[in-house]
């Protein structure tokens, strides 16, 4: 079972820059990272920076600039030393330990000023996000003991550290579980991919892509450009936009004994071989949030013994 506090560790999205950091720093930097870049032909990078960018997160994401030495090796790699802590409002905690998250962007520097520039929702941004690392999370263990393995929510390495992780859409079957012969629905959210450590310095593969999402993490209300979970800080509830994505009371339903989450016309819906499952996902991007994009990850099980209920989408 997944909770909201699990996908905290998991999914803490919102980055950028435009404050200095409250943190210490250090003449030498106490990590490196080592990256390619991965550039479509005649795509126009202009004044190309590399940058890591510790997330916020919230309705109203306070963004925090990271400070960092870039060194290009050559035209495809790049060198990142690491000379600030992640400030304080970024760091995440549970009882056993606290950390924050980081995501490493490439982006055009147009004014030439040495940082990006972070502007508020409507307000364009004078510099371009061309790309970021899909694959690699960064993570700076702050306090307590790492996690006892990789699963991509937490960091398990002390200091500073990467994870590659790969994100699909919910397995059928996944998102609910058979208790005592009762299925329990839980929240259902993306998955990841076997993720596994990357050891310092790492090749972290930064690819330009042509992305719009890309252009939130210039705005400051940005959560990140993966896909959220509908219910993540209980956007269902407070956002009009979720009605878009769902309608009934097998939305948001929890538990047992939850009403069918029934497609909305023109949804695909992806059904299990014996049609005892089936999933669906709809999105949705919220101008309020700089377009940051919530999907609500629809799905229905039963017991193949039972009978299909009224409004069962799979044949």
């Amino acid at each position: 079972m997944r909770s909201e506090r699990a996908l905290v560790l998991a999914l803490t999205c919102a980055v950028g820059c435009g404050r200095g950091l409250a943190t210490s720093s250090y003449d030498q930097p106490f990590g490196t990272v080592r990256g390619t870049l991965s550039i479509p032909p005649a795509m126009a990078t202009g004044n190309l920076r590399i940058a890591l960018l510790w997330l916020g997160f919230g309705s109203a994401a306070g963004q925090v600039e990271q400070a960092v030495s870039v060194s290009a090796d050559s035209l495809t790699t790049f060198r990142l030393d690491v000379t600030s802590l992640p400030p304080p409002d970024t760091l995440w905690g549970t009882p056993d330990r606290s950390y924050a998250q980081g995501a490493i962007v490439a982006y055009d520097d147009a004014d030439g000023d040495g940082r990006l520039d972070i502007e508020p929702p409507g307000v364009p941004s004078r510099d371009r996000v061309l790309g970021k690392s899909y694959t690699t999370r960064v993570f700076f263990l702050g306090g307590g003991a790492p996690a006892p393995v990789s699963t991509g929510f937490e960091p398990a390495a002390r200091g500073l550290s990467l994870v590659h992780f790969e994100q699909r859409a919910p397995a059928l079957g996944s998102c609910a579980h058979d208790d005592g012969g009762a299925l329990v629905e839980d929240p259902c959210m993306f998955e990841l991919v076997d993720p596994s450590p990357i050891a310092l310095p790492g090749d972290v593969v930064v690819e330009l892509r042509d992305d719009p999402h890309l252009a939130g993490y210039a705005c400051e209300n940005f959560w990140g450009s993966e896909d959220w979970p509908d219910w993540f800080s209980q956007w269902n509830q407070w956002s009009p936009l979720a009605g878009t994505l769902c309608r009934g009371d097998g939305c948001d339903c929890v538990g047992s004994g939850c009403a069918l989450d029934v497609p909305p016309p023109g949804a695909t819906v992806d059904c299990a071989a014996d049609a005892a499952s089936y999933t669906y996902v709809t999105c949705v991007d919220d101008p309020d949030l700089c377009g940051t994009r919530f999907c609500h990850y629809g799905h229905g099980e039963r017991r193949a013994q039972d009978p299909a209920p009224a409004g069962w989408p799979c044949p």
